[in-house]
Formats: C-alpha cells, structure tokens, sequence
C-alpha cells in the first residue's frame, strides 16, 4: 500500500468512526430521561354535579373540573405523546390530586411523556344501582372533556394527537375503559332521564357534556387497573384499543371476575373485572395483556387515603410502571425499516445502502467490514467502502419525530477479496474481461473457462442488479456510467467476480 492510499484508507476509517458519536438508543418513553414541570389546576370542563350530600339525581351544583398536566422539563420536542389518567375511590371520594395519580403521571413524565391527572365527578346512592350508572356514565363524559380538551390545546402543550394512552385506577379505570369502548348505541337506559317519585335528568352523550370542542377520543393503547366494564359485549370485532391490564385476584372492591363491587353490595350493578375483560379481548382477537397479582386484594400498587398512599408504595408500583412503559412504547416506534442494497462485494467496493425516507425522521446506522464514508448518518441513506474480507453488515434504526427508536434492521453482505486491477487481465486465466474501463455503449470482449456460464450480473454500487446476456461479448448500452462488480454464475455457484469500470 503506497503512501497516498494508506493516508486516504485512514481518512475512511476516521470518517467512519467519527459518525457513529451519536447514540443510536436514546432511551426516551423507557427510562427516567427528563425532569418534570407541573402545572396545577388547569380548568377543562363545566358541569352539573351531584352535590356532596346525596339528594336527588335531579339535585345537582354547577363544578369546574380541573387537571394537573405534567410536562418533560427541557424538552425540546414541538409534539410529545400523552397520557391521560384518572384516580379511583368508588366514585364516591378521590381526586386529581391522589397521590398515586400524581406519582404515575410523573413517573411517565420522566420518561418523556406529557401526562395529565384528572378530575370527574363524584356523587351516587349506594344503595341505588341506577344511581350508580349514572355515577360511571358521567365519568366516562368528564373523562370524553378531557381528552377534547387537550386536543383542542395541542399546539399549547406540544402533543401529538395521534399518540394520546388513557387509563386509571379503580373507579378512574371504569371511566377510561367505559369512554374506549361504549358507543352512542350503548348507553344504558339509567342515563336517560326518568319520572316517578325521583326523577333523574337525562345525561346527554357521551361527548357532549363539559365543553363544547369536538374531538375524537379515541386512544392509541389504554390502562386498566383493577378497574371494570359494565358490559363486555361492547368490546366487539371493531374495537382496536390495545389494553394492559393489572388485577389482583383477591380484591373485595372490584370484582376480579364477574361480580358486584364491594363485595356485600348487591344493590350496586353487576360489573366485569380484568379476567372476563381479558377472555372477551382475546376472543375478538384485540392486543391485550394481563397481569394478575395472586393473593393481592385492592389497590395492589398501594393504599390511598385522603389523597396520600398508607404506608408508601408497594413493590408493585415499579412493576405496574415498568410493564406500561414496555407495553405503550411500541406504538411509539417507527416499523422496522427496510435496507436496500447489494448483499455481495469486493473489498475497496463502495456501495449505497438505502432505507424509505420518512417525514420528520431520522437514522442512525452502523456497519461492520468497512466504513461509511457519507458526510451526515443521520439521512436515509449512506455509501459503505468494504474494507475487510469475510461476512460484514450494515445496520439502521429509525428515529421519528417523537424520537422514538425502531428495532434495528440488519442487512448482511459477503465481502470477497476479488480482483481488483482495471485494464489488466484477470489472474484466473481462465477470464479475461477487456477493456476494463469501457466507455459505454461499447463491447465488452470476455474469454471464459469452459466450465458453463449460466448466468452474469452485474450491481451497481446502489445494489440495483442487472442481468446480462450470456454470451462472449458484452454490450454496454443498458448499463450507466459507473462502478459495477460482474458475478459469473455456473448453475447457482458464483465461481468468478471482478470490477467493471463504464466511462
């Protein structure tokens, strides 16, 4: 190797080095990346509420619901995913500002998720299982003004309305999972209004009470737990929310199965826990899991009283916060991106490789047996100098704009020590291949062995493959000026490659 090659092989080598200085894992939605800004109190709907004291279902006081919305500290992203959540407590007693809610919002917000803990209405009579439709019902519309409020204030927020998660706890849960998957045609009978000696006002639907933005609620994946349906049957073949669900199969407050909430409380409507919620996603066939807790009764991440955890957390709330994380980031990642480019080389061979250019995306690439000599490895594609003989790769993953990160594509390519001189002949004498360079459109002259030929490729340095004519001259015309390695085949065996220069 002379001087000039050595110093320009260095440079290559440098070059490729240096690129790969960025980090191709940034650990976002999966670990505690960030710090967290909170803003309190934020006022997002106007609605008729049970008072305190239980009257009547006809009795109600004008409320405000307000949310406390959790933001990545530093974060320099124009949309960010979000997660709405909800707190438990019968619907009877809680709020925004249980501490669990408040932990798990800001756990997620670490991560760099925009989170918000919300508020619905309380009130009900226990002994009342009309009263207590009513009470999930209106929930679940708090839970709908909500969502319409933070996509009607997106740009405010920074959030991507395709990447909104929902979910609760207990009652919030009910609220979340009644809003994913009750449609208009669903609502109960109670909802609507009554006579009789106790009167009940109609509800409305299900999205249009509190505010007056219109919105989708859908969510892109949603939260359950220890929380349940009213009935399953409304998770039918056209739902497509995945869901996580958390339950212990002890709990004397909502039922794991099949049961009455509080247990001794027959009055209360009949409600499906996690268990049946499971059977029913997996017999329509919706993406789902389940993680029961053996043993374990209510509130298996930790006892909330008068806003604040008895005792701490259980062990369980890193548990439930780790599973989530795993479970939501896959609907945050890019598709596993596809490589383009040649599979077979020469060593001192330059190749493009390529993947589909996606907006607002970027990618980080990695190779093994050789070097990438483009200036920027963070665009789709990347040219490859093969320098070491053997079995190479090129690897890429995808960054979108919410700088998730997709599983990494891994293109493998066989580096062979082919003949390198142009305009000489080959060392195997059995192949001559002349001129070499050849201007194109002209013949190529080829002596080959007489062990049969059945077929020549020829690849460019994009990895775009041609077939030739199997004969002893070769006509240029259909191929473009540049490099190309010529594959002599005999069957399905490549027994001779070498470099072709088009001028």
């Amino acid at each position: 190797m002379n001087f000039r090659t050595a110093v320009i092989s260095l440079f290559f080598f440098l070059l490729g080095n240096f690129s790969f200085s960025q980090s191709c894992d940034n650990q976002r939605y999966r670990d505690s990346v960030f710090g967290v800004v909170k803003t309190p109190d934020i006022i997002f709907a106007n609605v008729q509420a049970i008072p305190a004291v239980y009257v009547s279902e006809n009795v109600t006081v004008s409320q405000n619901l307000f949310m406390d919305v959790f933001e990545p500290a530093g974060d320099t992203l124009s949309k960010r995913p979000l997660i709405i959540f909800a707190f438990g407590g019968g619907f009877l007693i809680g709020g925004k500002d249980d501490e669990d809610a408040q932990t798990y919002c800001d756990s997620m917000a670490h991560t760099g998720y925009i989170t918000a803990s919300i508020d619905y209405r309380l009130g009900m009579n226990i002994a009342s299982p009309e009263s207590a439709v009513r009470a999930i019902y209106r929930a679940a519309q708090d839970y709908s003004a909500a969502v319409r409020f933070l996509k009607e204030y997106a740009e405010q927020y920074r959030i991507d309305t395709n990447y909104i998660f929902t979910g609760g706890v207990s009652a919030g849960s009910f609220s979340a999972m009644n809003l994913a998957y009750m449609q208009e045609t669903d609502r109960p009978a109670e909802t609507y209004a009554s006579g009789g000696l106790t009167p009940a006002p109609d509800l409305g639907c299900l999205h249009c009470s509190g505010n007056s933005y219109r919105h989708s609620t859908k969510a892109k994946a949603l939260l359950n737990c220890w929380g349940a349906l009213l009935d399953t049957s409304w998770m039918d073949l056209n739902d497509d929310t995945p869901l996580i669900s958390f339950h212990g199969d002890a709990d004397p407050i909502v039922p794991y199965g099949t049961g009455f909430p509080f247990t001794a409380l027959f009055l209360m409507p009949e409600v499906h826990g996690s268990e049946p919620i499971t059977e029913r996603a997996n017999n329509i066939g919706l993406t789902n899991q389940f993680h029961p807790f053996a043993g374990q009764g209510h509130n298996v991440w930790g006892t909330v009283v008068n806003h604040s955890f008895v005792g701490g957390q259980t062990p369980y709330f890193d548990t439930i916060f780790q599973e989530t994380k795993t479970f939501f980031y896959p609907f945050l990642q890019p598709a596993i991106p596809v490589i383009s480019g040649a599979s077979t080389v020469c060593v001192g061979d330059t190749f493009v490789y390529s993947v589909v250019q996606n907006p607002g995306s970027t990618y980080c690439w990695e190779v093994q047996g050789g070097n990438i000599v483009s200036p920027n490895v963070q665009q789709n594609q990347v040219s490859v100098v093969w320098q070491i003989a053997g079995t190479g790769s090129v690897k890429v993953r995808e960054i979108n704009h919410l700088q998730a990160v997709s599983d990494a594509s891994v293109h493998n390519v066989t580096i062979e020590d082919c003949v390198t001189g142009i305009n000489t002949r080959a060392q195997n004498n059995d192949f001559v291949i002349f001129p070499n360079p050849v201007k194109q459109g002209e013949e190529i002259h080829l002596s080959l062995p007489a062990k049969g030929i059945t077929r020549i490729d020829a690849t460019d340095v994009f990895g775009k493959q041609l077939t030739l004519e199997n004969t002893h001259l070769l006509k240029t015309a259909e191929l473009e000026k540049g490099l190309y390695v010529l594959a002599f085949y005999s069957n399905s065996e490549i027994i001779y490659r070498t470099k072709l220069l088009v001028e």
